[in-house]
């Protein structure tokens, strides 16, 4: 029988630091034996304790040990009732995001501009699913005075589900596109399953900021929360004079009689939204517009996101954690209004659905070879169009690829790598 709810939160406020890695055991910490298609969680429950965890939480009785571990009936509903509790015992802002891109980067960028005045939690990483969500929740203590979460989905409902546990009182949805099509269809489906986070924060009356240049965001608006809205050029906040977005993001933000250098290491159009944004919250919090900017000017992007490089004389623009049809056309639009030398590298888009063939080819029709120096395609997707394609290489095999790649003069060339997770891209250059 599963202990009442209140009396497992009172351990964890005894030991609050939650563990699902038998590998990352902690002293000290809950070790939660998630189950999954290939791994039981409850087999490592007596190692995780002997590593120094002080409880484990388990949903076999075989694995229960006695006044050492807790016997659930489902460890990962545990774990998300548990997240639930926990935020309703919390009396500090939260910002809920999502997106169906930038959502990882602006939630670094909101953190990074949060911080400069306040204890921040944030997701770490992009721990952003139904186990993700919890953990991030249950990460929040009572020593910090924000928390961010990012919400991700590959399906119907997910969204509303996440925002059921954090409880967003802050909404931002970061852009509406063709991700994750597979789980949710259509970009009407998309619309549908993103803005679940604005129909959440309406429960609560509360804040969403959005992008004013987004078709589908104003149009979902709820009436009754304090809506505030940004583009390109700035926000209420601020007036911002961009001078280029390529390969850095430069630019001077205006306020009244006060201009503020921006310079950052970030680079694309689509980033300099996710700038704005963060810098309109930072002054919704009262963070002083030139403190939020030297925030901005000091992050380094990291994680194969919007990442700079350099690799034997060419300046490697690495931005292959994810892609999508939206992502890559942007990608592909702004690499070719950019000067130098340049080679467009890009991998298959995953999760796309039924309509990947047709979003691979619309792609590659896209790209103007003049352009590039080089056009590369890895995947079995790109791989279907190569005979319409013959100005262009394309690869299934990696080892292909990379030697195809290292036979290149890297010589004052700009490189561009994107592509989905599963391609691994960022390989060529490790």
């Amino acid at each position: 029988m599963d202990k009442p709810i209140k009396e497992l939160y009172q351990v964890f406020k005894a030991h609050s630091k939650v563990i699902t890695d038998s590998r990352k055991v902690e002293s000290d910490s809950i070790f939660f034996a998630l189950k999954g298609p290939s791994f039981n969680g409850n087999k490592y429950a007596q190692q995780a304790l002997d590593q120094g965890a002080a409880y484990a939480v388990v949903d076999d009785p075989e694995y229960h040990i006695k006044d050492k571990s807790l016997l659930v009936s489902d460890v990962l509903s545990t774990l998300q009732i548990l997240s639930k509790y926990h935020r309703s015992q919390l009396s500090i802002p939260i910002i809920g995001i999502t997106g169906s891109n930038g959502k990882t980067t602006s939630k670094e960028l909101i953190k990074c501009v949060l911080s400069s005045r306040y204890n921040v939690s944030a997701t770490a990483g992009n721990l952003n699913n139904h186990i993700g969500v919890p953990i991030s929740i249950l990460g929040i203590s009572s020593k910090h005075e924000v928390g961010i979460i990012e919400m991700g989905t590959n399906g119907k409902g997910e969204i509303e589900f996440l925002c059921e546990l954090s409880q967003p009182d802050i909404g931002i949805i970061t852009s509406i596109g063709k991700a994750h099509l597979e789980g949710l269809g259509d970009i009407a489906g998309v619309e549908k399953e993103k803005t679940a986070l604005y129909r959440s924060v309406s429960k609560k009356d509360g804040v969403i900021f959005y992008d004013d240049d987004s078709e589908y965001l104003a149009r979902n608006l709820p009436t009754n929360t304090h809506n505030i809205k940004y583009d390109k050029i700035g926000s209420y906040a601020f007036e911002l004079d961009l001078e280029s977005s390529f390969p850095i993001i430069k630019g001077k933000c205006i306020r009244g009689s006060k201009v503020i250098n921006l310079n950052s290491p970030m680079y694309g159009d689509y980033n300099v939204s996710n700038i704005v944004s963060a810098l309109t919250i930072g002054d919704y919090f009262d963070i002083d517009l030139d403190i939020g900017i030297q925030a901005i000017n000091h992050y380094i992007p990291s994680n194969n996101r919007s990442e700079v490089r350099q690799y034997k004389g060419a300046n490697i623009f690495l931005d292959a954690y994810n892609a999508n049809p939206t992502s890559v056309a942007l990608v592909i639009n702004q690499f070719e209004r950019s000067s130098g030398k340049k080679i467009l590298i890009l991998g298959d888009m995953l999760e796309i659905g039924d309509g990947e063939d047709q979003e691979h080819h619309n792609i590659l029709n896209s790209i103007n070879v003049d352009k590039f120096e080089q056009v590369a395609l890895f995947g079995n997707l790109y791989e279907k169009h190569k005979s319409e394609f013959s100005t262009f290489q394309f690869f299934t095999d990696f080892y292909q690829l990379k030697a195809f790649f290292e036979s290149m003069d890297f010589t004052d060339k700009h490189i561009f790598l994107k592509g989905s997770r599963g391609m691994g891209l960022e390989r060529l250059i490790t």
